[in-house]
């Protein structure tokens, strides 16, 4: 299995979008925004509450449907496919319907990811070193990533619950940042993504196009947040040099 160092952004060894998230909302308000009638329950073998440095391996929380209902699930993040010993963080949207690894996940087992944030790493004025960013809204709320789960098994042999982040497109918001971008959801789009009877992916990928984040603001933070483990409201704190452009290239 992959290493926090194998993936990571600033270590510049491979790009995985949307690598490190925040989730910060309170107990609360995350059983509100996804109307579910209890809060969610603390992962095994970990104290609970809000986190500013998820990364990828994590347990991270994600809602799905379970008997009719909405229902809080920890799913460790990353597909682990029996075919592969590397996990798979991110399901591109324009492999989900064909490909062998997403297209039964796509049809029968999406969820909703929630958070707060999630940070980028872009090169900043053509400097050869990365950056890190935070995207998040302007309020601070809530907000939901578009994400697939599974039952598989790590190389040990344990049964997990998995999950992946969907990606598309970027938008104006985010081409400067990276070339692709997680699906962030709607309220109102959270029924027709998670209603399992709703297997057509003519009804399901268009919720997956790219669109503008007009809510969304994007802005550099401390090389702090560089390192997986590293926690506390420093991860997301503006710099307080102005934000340069990034650029790709």
């Amino acid at each position: 299995m992959l290493n926090e160092r194998e993936v990571s952004h600033a270590d510049g060894a491979r790009t995985i979008v949307c690598g490190r998230f925040a989730q910060t909302g309170a107990a609360e308000d995350l059983a509100r925004f996804f109307d579910i009638g209890e809060p969610p329950p603390p992962p095994r073998g970990r104290k609970g509450g809000g986190r500013f440095n998820i990364s990828i391996t994590d347990a991270i929380l994600a809602a799905r449907v379970e008997h009719g209902r909405r229902a809080w699930v920890w799913t460790h993040w990353g597909f682990l496919p029996s075919w592969s010993q590397r996990p798979l963080f991110n399901a591109r949207r324009d492999k989900l319907v064909k490909s062998a690894t997403w297209k039964s996940a796509f049809r029968q087992r999406r969820c909703l990811i929630p958070a707060t944030g999630f940070y980028e790493w872009p090169k900043v004025n053509g400097r050869k070193s990365k950056e890190p960013f935070h995207i998040r809204r302007k309020d601070g709320a809530l907000f939901a990533f578009a994400g697939l789960w599974e039952e598989g098994a790590d190389p040990a042999g344990e049964v997990l619950t998995c999950s992946s982040i969907v990606t598309t497109e970027p938008n104006e918001l985010m081409r400067p940042i990276h070339d692709r971008m997680p699906v962030v959801l709607a309220p109102d789009e959270f029924e027709r993504w998670l209603d399992a009877g709703n297997e057509k992916p003519d009804a399901l990928l268009p919720l997956l196009e790219p669109r503008a984040w007009p809510a969304f603001e994007a802005y550099r933070v401390s090389p702090y947040v560089n390192r997986a483990g590293q926690e506390g409201p420093e991860c997301v704190a503006p710099l307080k040099a102005p934000p340069q452009q990034p650029t790709l290239f």
